[in-house]
């Protein structure tokens, strides 16, 4: 192609002076190795995009652009082969041998102009062979950067000569190791590529870029293969075969560029710029600027902007209106019009239409703004949905505003009343208003995710899911174990709704699958139980009461009942709770110690209402909560209960500081009543079943009446007669911290362990310690004997002296 033009040098004329003289340039082994070397700065990729392109425009001088060259590479030699019509023998040395001559500089269709690409090889070899088949000679020419015969210029010799009946040039470049190898093989596939080649490697055909469909337009989008791919700027010029990087520090290139910047991603914008319409430096790595390559530039971006400004946002409009063409009623949200689209779907874009819809979905906040396309939503939804057109339109007269969670439409709720009038129609036709649910998993609490339909008051739509349950209960379980299990289900904002059917007959079953087949509902039954009416004169005996016994843990910190028995009768004692069977609210010290209440009490009934409650106390039942006070009455005289009492209350051993032997006695007594009787052997306690039944009390009563109440009065009376009586039965058992100290000091060692038992029982064995503290008592008592008493009459200074 033409690379300079002598009418653009002819801009002024010099008058006067003497005679001009010219300009001429050394002939220096030196100045030839700046024009073959140190003029490229990616030397490797310059001898494959030079070699490359020369090939290429064989084939296009002979109109060939159908048939691939042949590139062959391997660990030892790089070879590639045209076949254009090759080079006379006697055009060789005007050719490789003369820097600056080129056959090519009034060629519109070819790459090059500045006769140095067939010298290129000398930027990575000292040396390489051409092979030119012209009119039926085959000529070898070992081509040299130089010797001393020629003065360190670069030099060529004809090698051997053969007939042949192909053309074309084949050059072949040694390869000096296999990192090289790799690299020559990046390079050629980008080269091949970007370039629109048609070649093949090791014969096999490479991907290539065809620009044909996108020379009228004058630009095109291209898809980045790998993070390592043109890099260098955001907007690429093909001039010939090769991509320049389109880096400048001119103002409007400059703006242009970084404002296409915000539409790309990681992809690119290709511009084509005609022949002779812009000029290139001599390494061809990158474009030169001069006012004819600014004002081609500078054209192409304008009309890439321009085209993109206008069809991008008729894209966006087009788009949502599609959408709206295949969205159903219970589809349909606001915030559809804020998802984009994947700009580039694996290939290049050369059509206008196309690279602004592509652009415009993935960024439509570029050319839209939220509103227009929400107003452009709700109008179509108005044509589409005859039935709701008032419905959007009020909707669409509504302002944006600025909310906590971003920017939203006042009354979305709207969306809601929209998508629930088929469900209204469904349930009105089935006589079932007043049993109409919605399930809202997205719900903070769980008493708030089953609601009425009419008591919803936020902006979601009803899902095309329709659940029909016997009962609230059974449908919150399912929908919430299946959103649990599901993490697309948890990720829907649609709700589902719920027919709560006390009595499910085959009639009114047809009719609800009919009416879920004609409103395109998805609707799921839930098994319901089967009612037998029974036979005259059978008695059905009904459970009338849950009991404590079978009460398990539920969610966020509450209970359940694990399973759906009743007792037949009441029992002799039930207990005040609150919440649902499923949402129980029981005193966790009460839930630990179920076993023992069934120890001591029996069964005990759960009086759940304010009904159940009052059905209990005429069946002759009693408060839980009364009796433990009674039978805490009934025991309080007893020997045991008061010793377990002191126990108890930490009161048996005065505490020393932390980490003291007495402090260490007074916790393992806390924590058992056992260890007080290995302490205390003559206080010749017995555990027996009340003072089980004292420690049992005390640990469920502990805290648990409000001050000032009847029955925190009752619970405090009792205790104070307790602790009089033990205060007065167990006076002389009692110890303070210094006199456990030294009792109890074969403790010592674990004191100063830091010794002490988990409260948990489950995690220690009571056995195993107990072993442990005799083993050291006896080790204690052992060694006291061992030790005789200190009687001579040795004074201090006598021992010091000794």
């Amino acid at each position: 192609m033409q690379v300079s033009n002598i009418k653009e040098l002819d801009t002024h004329a010099v008058i006067g002076g003497g005679k001009a003289e010219a300009f001429g340039m050394s002939e220096s082994a030196e100045f030839f190795t700046v024009l073959s070397d140190t003029l490229y700065r990616d030397k490797v990729r310059a001898v494959a995009r030079e070699v490359i392109c020369n090939a290429w425009d064989a084939h296009i001088i002979t109109d060939q652009t159908d048939l691939p060259i042949e590139i062959k590479l391997t660990n030892e030699e790089l070879v590639i082969k045209d076949f254009g019509p090759g080079i006379a023998p006697e055009r060789m040395r005007p050719i490789y041998c003369i820097y600056g001559a080129s056959t090519k500089v009034k060629s519109e269709k070819e790459t090059g102009g500045f006769g140095l690409g067939s010298k290129a090889p000398f930027a990575y070899s000292d040396h390489f062979s051409v092979t030119s088949a012209f009119e039926g000679l085959r000529t070898v020419y070992a081509v040299s950067r130089g010797g001393a015969e020629t003065d360190g210029k670069p030099d060529m010799r004809p090698m051997v000569q053969t007939p042949t009946k192909a053309t074309g040039i084949t050059v072949s470049i040694p390869i000096r190791n296999a990192t090289d190898r790799q690299n020559f093989e990046n390079h050629i596939k980008a080269v091949v590529r970007q370039g629109g080649i048609k070649a093949k490697l090791n014969d096999v055909l490479l991907d290539t870029i065809d620009y044909e469909p996108s020379r009228k337009l004058g630009y095109m989008l291209m898809r980045r293969q790998g993070y390592g791919e043109l890099n260098e700027s955001v907007v690429y010029v093909l001039y010939g075969t090769v991509l320049y990087p389109l880096t400048t520090t001119h103002a409007e290139i400059t703006k242009q560029t970084r404002h296409i910047a915000n539409y790309l991603g990681e992809n690119r914008v290709i511009l084509l710029a005609p022949a002779n319409s812009v000029g290139v430096t001599p390494s061809r790595e990158s474009l030169s600027y001069s006012d004819k390559t600014i004002e081609t530039c500078v054209r192409l971006l304008k009309a890439f902007t321009s085209s993109l400004k206008h069809d991008g946002e008729k894209a966006v409009r087009d788009h949502i209106k599609s959408r709206v063409k295949g969205i159903q009623r219970h589809q349909i949200n606001l915030s559809m019009t804020e998802e984009t689209v994947s700009a580039y779907g694996g290939s290049n874009i050369q059509d206008r239409k196309q690279i602004a819809q592509a652009i415009a979905l993935a960024q439509p906040n570029l050319f839209t703004t939220r509103d227009q396309r929400q107003r452009v939503l709700l109008a179509g939804l108005q044509k589409k949905f005859r039935d709701s057109r008032r419905t959007f339109r009020r909707m669409g007269g509504k302002p944006l505003v600025h909310g906590y969670y971003g920017i939203h439409r006042e009354q979305e709720c709207e969306i809601y009343r929209h998508t629930r009038r088929l469900v209204l129609r469904m349930a009105s036709k089935l006589n079932l208003l007043s049993d109409l649910m919605v399930y809202d998993h997205q719900a903070t609490y769980q008493r708030d995710k089953l609601g009425a339909m009419d008591a919803y008051n936020g902006s979601r739509p009803v899902g095309q899911q329709i659940l029909i349950s016997p009962t609230q209960r059974d449908a919150l379980k399912v929908l919430m174990n299946r959103y649990a299990n599901n993490s697309q289900l948890r990720h829907s904002k649609d709700l589902t709704t719920v027919f709560v059917v006390k009595k499910m007959t085959a009639e009114l079953r047809a009719k609800i699958e009919e009416l879920s087949k004609h409103f395109k509902f998805d609707t799921e039954f839930l098994p319901f139980p089967e009612r037998k009416k029974p036979k005259r004169g059978e008695k059905v005996e009904k459970g009338l009461f849950y009991a404590f016994s079978e009460v398990k843990h539920g969610a966020n910190g509450r209970y359940r009942i694990a399973e759906k028995k009743t007792l037949p009768t009441a029992p002799k004692f039930y207990m005040n709770v609150r919440g649902g069977l499923e949402r129980l609210d029981i005193d966790l010290r009460f839930f630990d110690r179920r076993e023992d209440f069934g120890k001591f009490f029996g069964e005990i009934a759960l009086a759940n209402t304010v009904k159940a409650e009052a059905k209990l106390k005429m069946m002759g039942s009693r408060d839980i909560e009364v009796a433990l006070i009674d039978e805490l009455k009934a025991i309080a005289s007893n020997r045991e209960v008061a010793f377990a009492y002191l126990c108890r209350k930490g009161e048996l051993i005065s505490s020393g500081h932390y980490r003291s032997v007495s402090h260490m006695a007074r916790d393992l007594i806390m924590e058992d009543i056992r260890f007080a009787q290995f302490f205390f052997p003559d206080a010749k306690i017995v555990t027996n079943e009340a003072t089980e039944k004292a420690e049992f009390l005390m640990q469920v009563m502990q805290d648990r009446y409000n001050y000032g109440t009847k029955k925190y009065r009752d619970y405090q009376t009792v205790w104070e007669e307790v602790r009089r009586i033990a205060k007065g039965e167990f006076k002389d058992t009692c110890l303070d911290a210094k006199t456990a100290d030294e009792r109890f000091s074969f403790l010592k060692v674990l004191s100063d362990g830091n010794f002490s038992p988990d409260r948990s029982r489950a995690v220690y064995d009571f056995d195993e310690t107990l072993a442990l503290l005799k083993w050291l008592k006896a080790r204690h008592e052992r060694k006291a004997k061992t030790v005789s008493p200190n009687n001579d009459n040795t004074t201090d200074a006598q021992k010091e002296a000794a």
